[in-house]
């Protein structure tokens, strides 16, 4: 994942493996992975050039898969590890440990890329915040989005949450020290549920999108909103979906399939809000796939295996905007 600093810089988390060389110019600045894959944060200016490069990792496979900046310019990244992984610098350095399989992390640095902390996420099962899993708020709170299995604590102190299948999908918030800041939602159903992309409107609403299966009640409250995906045999429906800054459900659009079975589905990928109230949403399907969440009909059929799509939503209602 990727993200502007106000001043033009790019900064950038990932994962490596071996020795590389994060200094494109004639200089060398090496690092070497613990075991496995290490994840990174880069910052280079905006013409490229080189400027301060994080490591963090163990002997596991860890990655940075989100990252977004702070008002202040501090970077908050997030993303996966297993075992034991080391953050900050050799002489402070700060060791998070996995429950089991592989936990989630959110990090802050400093804008020189300096450790300010670290927490951990999970249970015994996996649990990840992938990419655009993070947003910032302008005082300072960060909202997260990723999937966790089997019962996993996903703030210091926190409740538990239990997955109904494989994969479910939670939605957290931290203040700036890294402590809960009282969000704590998920839903998902029995099979594999995931999301791909997370943000927040200026009124602190949030939006998400990515895949489900099965039958999912998609009301992380106490209500109940069940949707069934057609796609069967594996596949997966899209979503895209909005909640509450409390983290209540305000509509759901289930991406469908239009002839139920495993060779029509869809994935809903990024997400992005415009000034006029549309929420535009980006991802891929297969076969012939349904794009209206009402009473209507607008299908689309891929060419090929897989094909693209854009489709802009109503912000408020959800309704499909044309």
């Amino acid at each position: 994942d990727l993200a502007i600093d106000s001043n033009g810089d790019v900064v950038i988390t990932g994962q490596f493996a071996g020795t590389v060389d994060f200094d494109p110019g004639s200089g060398n600045v090496s690092l070497v992975s613990r075991g496995g894959t290490d994840g990174f944060v880069a910052r280079y200016g905006s013409d490229g050039a080189f400027k301060s490069v994080a490591q963090f990792g163990g002997p596991g496979d860890d990655a940075g898969n989100a990252i977004v900046l702070r008002t202040d310019r501090d970077v908050i990244v997030g993303g996966t590890f297993n075992n034991v992984a080391t953050f900050g610098s050799a002489l402070a350095p700060q060791l998070l440990i996995s429950a089991g399989g592989f936990d989630f992390f959110v990090a802050r640095l400093a804008p020189t890329l300096g450790l300010q902390w670290a927490v951990r996420g999970g249970g015994s099962g996996n649990d990840v915040i992938g990419t655009g899993g993070i947003v910032a708020t302008a005082s300072g709170v960060i909202y997260v989005s990723g999937t966790f299995t089997g019962n996993a604590i996903i703030a210091t102190g926190g409740a538990t949450l239990v997955s109904h299948g494989d994969a479910d999908v939670f939605i957290a918030n931290f203040d700036a020290t890294g402590a809960s800041a009282g969000l704590l939602r998920s839903f998902g159903g029995t099979g594999t549920d995931a999301v791909s992309s997370l943000t927040l409107d200026a009124s602190g609403n949030l939006y998400l999108s990515g895949s489900f299966q099965g039958s999912v009640d998609f009301d992380p409250g106490s209500g109940v909103h069940v949707v069934n995906a057609l796609s069967t045999s594996g596949a997966a429906d899209g979503y895209v979906m909005s909640l509450t800054s409390a983290g209540d459900l305000r509509w759901v659009n289930p991406i469908s399939a239009a002839v139920a079975g495993d060779t029509h589905f869809a994935i809903a990928a990024g997400l992005a809000l415009s000034p006029d109230g549309s929420l535009w949403s980006v991802g891929r399907f297969y076969g012939l796939v349904d794009f209206d969440p009402g009473s209507g009909n607008v299908s689309r059929q891929s060419v090929g295996d897989a094909d693209q799509f854009v489709v802009r939503y109503d912000q408020g209602t959800g309704g499909i905007r044309r």
